[in-house]
């Protein structure tokens, strides 16, 4: 016996601003990260990145420092990169580039820091050391990469989807999550489906007390089997 869902359909527009890095760039929370191709001594890199209105990039937490060597030895193969620390005005005391204030974040190899010689004052990660920090005479030349912060791109206006079933306010669609995590409402959920690059809709679901669970699905529900259709009181499901 076949059984019929009669679906009504809610559009929603919503304005919104969404925070992006420029092509060839990589994001890591805050912070847009690009790898310059050729490689510079310390000065020359940060005067490049400078000209691009960013700076050597600086590692602040393990994270961030493993995402900066992942993201350079994905891309190249030998060789080591600079970042923006150096103690030329005080050894021992590392300061940023660019007048950023202190280097906060220490991750140094063995038997490192060993400088002392007027020019070994700058830091780079260190492949020999599998990443990293070891301090080195500025004038060599190695790799790059450079920070600047997210920018707000140009706002645009989508319209989301909502359905509805006769019997019950929403549904959620199964089977298809690719990311989870906590959000304030829809326009946040909606920002993080626009912009991750495999989402096609999101669920947003009620979780503990005062908490939204947004969920980010790779396909829509017209592309979805119906066994991942499912009625559900406490969750909504959205398409752009």
């Amino acid at each position: 016996m076949m059984k019929l869902i009669w679906l009504s359909v809610f559009i929603v527009c919503v304005w919104f601003y969404a925070e992006a890095c420029q092509p060839g760039q990589e994001r890591f929370g805050g912070s847009c990260y690009q790898l310059l191709t050729e490689r510079t001594t310390w000065d020359q890199g940060d005067a490049a990145c400078s000209e691009m209105g960013a700076a050597l990039a600086v590692p602040d937490s393990l994270e961030e420092h493993q995402f900066i060597w992942e993201m350079f030895t994905g891309n190249v193969s030998a060789g080591h990169l600079w970042i923006g620390c150096n103690d030329r005005e005080e050894e021992g005391k590392w300061m940023k580039s660019s007048g950023g204030g202190e280097c906060n974040f220490f991750k140094w190899a063995s038997g490192e820091p060993n400088g002392g010689d007027s020019h070994i004052d700058c830091m780079q990660l260190w492949r020999n050391g599998n990443g990293l920090m070891d301090d080195t005479d500025c004038a060599y030349q190695i790799f790059v990469i450079c920070e600047s912060p997210v920018t707000l791109a140009v706002p645009t206006m989508s319209c989301l989807q909502r359905y509805a079933d006769a019997r019950s306010s929403s549904h959620c669609l199964t089977g298809h999550v690719i990311k989870e995590f906590s959000a304030k409402g829809v326009i946040a959920c909606g920002s993080a489906c626009r912009d991750e690059p495999r989402c096609r809709s999101f669920n947003l679901r009620r979780g503990g007390p005062g908490e939204l669970i947004c969920q980010l699905n790779n396909v829509t529900r017209n592309e979805a089997d119906v066994k991942n259709i499912r009625l559900d009181n406490g969750c909504k499901y959205f398409e752009f």
